[in-house]
């Protein structure tokens, strides 16, 4: 028997580690952001895997924008054409934050 306490003790932290490393059903892995562009205005969507509740924080050329908070897109925001337009959205859930990167040229012509 005092050979087997050792083991189970050993057995049962392992356990305990394996479980504490496996994300939870709500846990946010990913963030795909894609953006378009025509008639010198961009558009994004965040695309992302997180479950309720959850925040969106969007940040567009390094400027965040807090009117954008907890939209999954952006909306058609004015670019000047030819300019490259890059777009953050960090979704965070209670078990952390995943940053989505996206970006477009900014198209005077018409959208695709």
């Amino acid at each position: 028997m005092r050979r087997t306490a050792p083991s189970l003790a050993a057995l049962l932290t392992a356990a305990a580690a394996a479980l504490a490393l496996t994300p939870t059903a709500n846990a946010v892995t990913s963030v795909d952001v894609q953006c378009e562009s025509g008639g010198s205005k961009y558009m994004c969507f965040a695309f992302h895997d997180a479950q309720a509740p959850s925040t969106i924080r969007w940040y567009v050329n390094g400027n965040y924008i807090p009117f954008l908070d907890n939209r999954t897109f952006t909306g058609q925001r004015g670019c000047s054409a030819g300019s490259y337009v890059t777009a953050q959205a960090v979704v965070s859930d209670a078990t952390g934050s995943v940053t989505g990167t996206g970006g477009v040229i900014c198209n005077a012509g018409p959208w695709p």
